[in-house]
């Protein structure tokens, strides 16, 4: 009997899908146009870095939006879906790791890539959760050359044919069957 009540209110203070208007912005937010571009997230504490890098993305074909730290990443990735994450490891707060680990878990085909002035062999395997390693100071070719390389690649992958039938909607049972 207790436990009926306790779920009974659990549910009442549930917001309805409907008519909440949080997860409706969230979820237009996240919807893209079709043939737009690819979104990619930025996250760096230090604000010559992410506004060089930033600047250097946005000679590509995408919307680049930044972050100065983990905080304020996971805000922007619930305000819209993106399509790449580059991060820094080391920041206060939320760090790279935990958006590292986090989105790599949520969405294991996203691809993150990891900045750092860490060489490659202080980070503790990170690199071999990221799609790609970068050191400071980085080579912007090369990061250009990997940002593309990987955007095309989620292109062209494509959603599997069992996950275009799951998103399906249910077909509608009839009451004579």
């Amino acid at each position: 009997m207790i436990d009926n009540r306790i779920a009974s209110k659990a549910a009442d203070r549930r917001p309805q899908t409907e008519s909440h208007p949080t997860e409706k912005a969230i979820a237009a937010a996240n919807r893209r146009a079709p043939g737009s571009s690819a979104t990619i997230l930025l996250i760096d504490d230090d604000p010559a870095v992410l506004e060089s890098l930033r600047r250097v993305l946005a000679t590509g074909d995408w919307a680049v939006v930044t972050a100065g730290s983990g905080e304020n990443a996971l805000a922007r990735l619930c305000e819209r879906k993106v399509d790449l994450i580059i991060t820094d490891l080391r920041m206060s707060g939320i760090t790279g790791w935990d958006i590292l680990f986090h989105e790599g878990l949520q969405h294991p085909n996203l691809p993150i890539f990891v900045i750092s002035a860490l060489s490659i062999n202080s980070l503790g395997g990170a690199d071999k959760f990221a799609a790609e390693y970068f050191q400071k100071p980085l080579e912007m070719e090369t990061l250009l050359a990997a940002v593309r390389h990987h955007l095309r690649k989620g292109l062209d992958r494509g959603p599997p044919a069992l996950a275009a039938e799951i998103a399906a909607p249910p077909s509608v049972i009839s009451a004579s069957q």
